[in-house]
């Protein structure tokens, strides 16, 4: 997650592959408890990636995107106090993001 000028990676027990979306929506409120506006780099394993994703956007756990093997989004999050928004940023398949390297 990244806020202003900071990048802190994290290992989080809420991004398992069979966690529920919920999960890290309530961490997320936990953590930041005031109004934030953060940046985040998603990367993991299907199906839970696109879930967790669209999860995010839409606030259903309807899949509505797939992730390719070794593909990557970003999200701009937008977090109150009990309410998280999502806004997708970008979305790159495994040939884009080697690409750039």
């Amino acid at each position: 997650i990244k806020e202003a000028d900071t990048l802190t990676p994290e290992m989080l027990s809420e991004l398992t592959p069979n966690s529920d979306p919920q999960e890290f929506c309530h961490w997320l409120r936990t953590k930041y408890r005031a109004e934030v506006d953060a940046s985040l780099a998603v990367c993991g394993h299907e199906p839970h990636l696109s879930a967790l994703c669209s999860f995010l956007l839409t606030g259903r756990s309807e899949n509505f995107f797939e992730f390719k093997r070794g593909g990557a989004a970003g999200l701009d999050l937008y977090i109150r106090s009990h309410d998280i928004k999502a806004q997708l940023s970008w979305f790159m398949k495994p040939s884009q993001l080697r690409s750039i390297t």
